[in-house]
């Protein structure tokens, strides 16, 4: 009985966004009764949102072991396999833990978004519809429905179901991102502005959620907010090369060159490849989830970011071909101002030598 009292508790600490206490009554509920499948599944989930994939799978594994029936487990290891970026295996999961439980709504919602990224849009849509049938306050099947008009141009049935989201969980970080992002692109600036602030304030250990709202704060020119917002991203995940490439243009741009230096060069050491694909790079920064086209994604990272990863690619390995993204950058680089184009080239000159330059 304690152990399962343990279990409670911890469950009522994930509810209201505590997740190490919450992992500590797990481990105690577990400690008191290791063969109580729940607490170790329940754990697994506060594990997996900490991002701690493997630790997440183990607690799954076990939980299925001592509970083959438990469609609770499978689906939470469809969510480990599909950060891994093994969509078929999350597939087999849900739908495992859909056979099992034919009524759990979370489970055909997280199916649906893995048929949506493998571009199976009609299936996709039925399992986001029957979340809702099952469980219609459930904002994440908003949330995913919200990706099917946005792929079809649709952006005011999008942002309808992005809103209807938020209605229902006014703290789901993640659909205030994606909000955000889809505003932003379509020139609502203020509005984007707003919804990227609030992901951020709502999910502070995602650093995902700091550089999106740092991408929208350097394009609009706000130099020093925008460092701020790529620094608590590398705080939080320093593994990152886009982080540190950002970080280094600007303060290119705002004339400290060493301290750029030191982050593009951070930048290459992280991948060398970095600036090889100039889509990539722009497209580094969204989740597969957001539904936001990297094409669009594209325009809204500022071209001194593309132009600087490019210049910086030259401390990288020879056999690595930049000369798409040079084409690119250099059509780029005629349209900046006289003072950019002066700081480029003493830039390229430091980047070359790897000499110290003072501009």
């Amino acid at each position: 009985m304690m152990a399962t009292a343990h279990n409670g508790v911890g469950n009522v600490l994930d509810d209201q966004r505590r997740p190490d206490d919450a992992v500590a009554e797990y481990r105690k509920a577990i400690e008191l009764d290791p063969k109580l499948a729940n607490a170790h599944a329940n754990l697994g989930n506060v594990l997996y949102k900490q991002g701690k994939l493997d630790d997440a799978m183990a607690e799954y594994r076990i939980a299925m072991e001592l509970d083959p029936m438990m469609a609770a487990a499978h689906n939470g290891l469809g969510g480990t396999l599909l950060n891994q970026g093994k969509l078929d295996d999350a597939v087999a999961e849900y739908r495992k833990a859909i056979e099992l439980d034919p009524k759990l709504a979370i489970a055909h919602a997280n199916l649906g978004n893995v048929l949506y990224k493998q571009g199976k849009l009609d299936d996709a849509v039925a399992e986001f519809r029957r979340a809702l049938e099952l469980d219609p306050m459930m904002a994440t099947a908003h949330n995913g429905l919200g990706g099917i008009p946005l792929d079809q141009g649709k952006l005011d049935d999008a942002v309808a179901e992005f809103r209807k989201a938020i209605e229902l969980d006014p703290k789901l970080a993640v659909v205030h991102s994606n909000l955000g992002q889809i505003l932003y692109v379509h020139h609502r600036v203020d509005e984007a502005l707003t919804e990227a602030r609030r992901s951020a304030e709502l999910d502070p250990g995602s650093a995902f959620m700091h550089a999106r709202y740092g991408t929208m704060l350097h394009d609009l020119g706000r130099r020093e907010d925008a460092i701020v917002e790529y620094r608590r991203a590398i705080a939080l995940d320093d593994g990152q090369a886009i982080y540190h490439a950002l970080v280094g243009t600007l303060l290119f741009d705002l004339a400290q060159n060493d301290a750029a230096m030191i982050e593009l060069r951070r930048a290459l050491e992280l991948d060398p490849k970095l600036a090889g694909d100039l889509d990539t790079t722009a497209n580094s920064l969204i989740n597969p989830a957001s539904h936001v086209r990297s094409a669009d994604m594209a325009n809204a990272i500022p071209i001194d970011a593309c132009w600087m990863v490019v210049t910086a690619s030259h401390l990288a390995p020879a056999d690595v071909d930049y000369s798409p993204a040079l084409t690119q950058a250099n059509h780029r680089r005629s349209s900046y101002p006289q003072r950019w184009r002066t700081q480029v080239r003493c830039l390229q000159n430091a980047l070359y030598s790897l000499d110290n330059v003072t501009c």
